[in-house]
C-alpha cells in the first residue's frame, strides 16, 4: 500500500510505536530516499504501518508540509 501526506499511521516498536501524520515522503528536500517524515521522525518504509488512509482532505494538506 502506498503511503501519501496526510495518512495517519504507526511506527515501529523501534520508535515505541508512535501514532502520528505523514508530514513528508521521499519526494521531499528534507526526507532520505525510502524514508518517511512522521511527526517530526524520519522512519524507514518498513517501520510504518498505515492505520487509516486519508485523514487530511487534499486541500488542506498544503498546511501539513514544513
Amino acid at each position: 500500500m502506498k503511503v501519501e501526506v496526510g495518512d495517519l499511521v504507526q511506527l515501529s516498536k523501534v520508535w515505541n510505536k508512535k501514532i502520528g501524520l505523514v508530514i513528508g515522503t521521499e519526494k521531499d528536500w528534507w526526507c532520505i530516499k525510502k524514508h518517511f517524515d512522521v511527526a517530526g521522525c524520519i522512519a524507514h518504509r518498513g517501520d510504518i504501518k498505515i492505520i487509516k488512509k486519508e485523514v487530511v482532505p487534499k486541500k488542506l494538506r498544503r498546511y501539513l508540509k514544513r
